[in-house]
């Protein structure tokens, strides 16, 4: 509690017992409080009393939160705090537009209140959520993500701007298709969870005695990885032709599974391993991990789990080439002797093994990396598995990669167009690739 009344503060909140709540919690920190039930009446006294800031719901009579903003910034200049709920989001980007001074998600905790009022009022902080973050403390996600289910349960954030974000639901409340849709129509792409509970949303735990470790990659090279992530995505890997909004979407997915894997210092190492072992393999990994979430969306694969075992699967499909010399992996298979095929074909098993090592991989990622050279007629390896014994992801992995070999620029290859690639997947490749997944990698190309 503040030693005396310091602060005087304003409220407009329509809901009586919300109002209520609010005043006490703010009288029981030490601040004046006037509350008023409407927008209007909240402007009439502000202009004849003075306050250091005024919180306002957005959706009230009279006069919304957002025209009172606007009034208040115009005539007052006095802060003014938005309670805003995901039913609000379109109006929350107004409102930031507008220049105000701060944020709270509603329903509200008391402790994101606080927090907004002791960096309004530069009070000494306690250990507690603050919504100026660091960026790279937040996953991205497109909005399109959320139409899935009607419920998530972690708390979902928007972006303000660079390090600066303002939680705008709490996790469990209601998202309903109907709202995200009308969102979607105002062009809001983008909201955001923190990283650690994006892990939790995708199912991906990395503990050593229950803590995560710490990291100890210097910061700027884990940017600067990232960025080049980035980079080889939008240069090598969109193709003519492709659905922009599947792309995209996967896209996100690659760059935010990266983002976790650098977390982790014994993934990021063989990521960046890949991406220095050989000019091509690392655009064909992320080629692999994107390709694969958009065969995922095209059949209608809608978990954020699944979609992110594809990812990370696809990045390390190719891992136990890091093992091998460039002298083979460069080459032509047709050039190659016996023996060197022998190590060629080993990969898939080396990989599997350097992933179970780490002990942080899921079985289904092992799978994947071990099974993505089967094919469904038996003729693969490096175990001869027929269709039913091989894991669904990894029949997923083995057309985006086939395909990536055939569309992305090898030290032996030119690339063919999607439509050429495509074709040559349907004629070469007919009964040993999965015909639904290649059908759906099609339709990503309206082929």
């Amino acid at each position: 509690m503040l030693s005396k009344v310091s602060k005087r503060i304003l409220v407009a909140e329509d809901d009586d017992k919300f109002r209520e709540a609010l005043k006490h919690v703010l009288e029981e920190q030490g601040y004046a409080v006037a509350a008023v039930g409407d927008g209007r009446s909240a402007l009439q006294l502000a202009t004849l009393e003075s306050f250091d800031a005024v919180i306002t719901d957005i959706r009230m009579p009279e006069m919304n939160g957002i025209q009172l903003l606007h009034s208040i910034r115009e005539k007052l200049k006095i802060p003014v705090i938005l309670m805003t709920g995901f039913s609000e989001l379109a109006e929350t980007h107004e409102a930031i537009e507008m220049g105000a001074a701060g944020f709270f998600a509603k329903p509200f905790r008391q402790e994101d209140l606080l927090a907004e009022l002791r960096v309004l009022f530069a009070l000494p902080s306690e250990p507690q959520v603050r919504s100026d973050t660091p960026d790279e403390n937040f996953c991205r996600l497109r909005i399109d993500d959320f139409v899935q289910g009607r419920n998530i349960q972690f708390d979902i954030w928007v972006r303000l701007a660079e390090n600066r974000f303002v939680k705008i639901a709490h996790g469990g409340q209601d998202l309903s298709i109907d709202r995200i849709r009308s969102y979607k129509s105002k062009n809001i792409q983008y909201l955001y969870l923190e990283k650690s509970d994006f892990r939790k949303y995708v199912g991906f735990s990395v503990t050593v005695a229950g803590a995560l470790r710490k990291s100890t990659i210097d910061k700027s090279r884990k940017m600067n990885f990232l960025k080049h992530t980035g980079e080889v995505v939008l240069e090598n890997l969109h193709l003519n032709g492709v659905n922009e909004e599947s792309f995209f979407l996967a896209k996100d997915m690659i760059e935010s599974t990266v983002a976790i894997v650098s977390d982790e210092d014994d993934l990021f190492s063989l990521l960046t391993l890949l991406n220095d072992h050989s000019d091509h393999i690392y655009a064909h990994s992320l080629g692999v991990a994107l390709y694969s979430t958009v065969i995922a969306r095209e059949l209608k694969w809608t978990s954020a789990t699944t979609r992110f075992k594809l990812a990370l699967g696809g990045l390390f499909h190719d891992v136990g080439k890091k093992e091998l010399g460039r002298e083979i992996i460069d080459r032509p298979r047709r050039d190659l002797t016996a023996e060197e095929i022998r190590l060629l074909e080993s990969h898939p098993t080396r990989g599997a093994d350097i992933l179970a090592s780490i002990g942080s991989i899921q079985g289904d990622i092992l799978l994947i990396v071990k099974e993505h050279h089967e094919n469904l007629l038996g003729q693969g390896y490096p175990l001869g598995l027929k269709k039913k014994q091989i894991h669904p992801l990894a029949r997923v992995v083995s057309v985006a990669n086939e395909f990536c070999n055939l569309v992305i620029r090898g030290p032996s290859t030119v690339p063919l167009s999607p439509e050429q690639a495509m074709q040559r997947l349907k004629t070469l490749h007919v009964g040993a690739l999965d015909a639904e997944m290649i059908l759906a990698l099609g339709r990503s190309f309206r082929l």
